[in-house]
C-alpha cells in the first residue's frame, strides 16, 4: 500500500505489518514497535501534525512518534 505524507514523503505498508518511509532515495522501515497487525493495511495517510494514519481490516491506526494506538 502506498501513502503519500507531507512535503515529498512517501509511505509504503506491507502485508506483514511493516511500514517503510521512502526519503533520500531509500526506503527507511520504521521501528518493529511500530509494526501493525496483520490485517492488510488498505490505506496510509500522514497528517499536518506528522501523525501517520493507518486504515486496516481491523479498525483505523494512529502512529505518533513511538506509540501506536487503534
Amino acid at each position: 500500500v502506498y501513502g503519500m505524507g507531507l512535503g515529498r514523503r512517501s509511505w509504503f505498508g506491507t502485508q506483514d505489518g511493516y511500514i517503510y518511509e521512502f526519503r533520500d532515495g531509500r526506503f527507511h522501515r520504521l521501528p518493529a514497535s511500530q509494526r501493525l497487525p496483520r490485517a492488510g493495511i488498505r490505506n496510509l495517510f500522514e497528517d499536518v501534525d506528522g501523525s501517520l494514519w493507518a486504515a486496516l481490516d481491523t479498525g483505523l491506526f494512529r502512529i505518533q512518534g513511538e506509540h501506536v494506538r487503534q
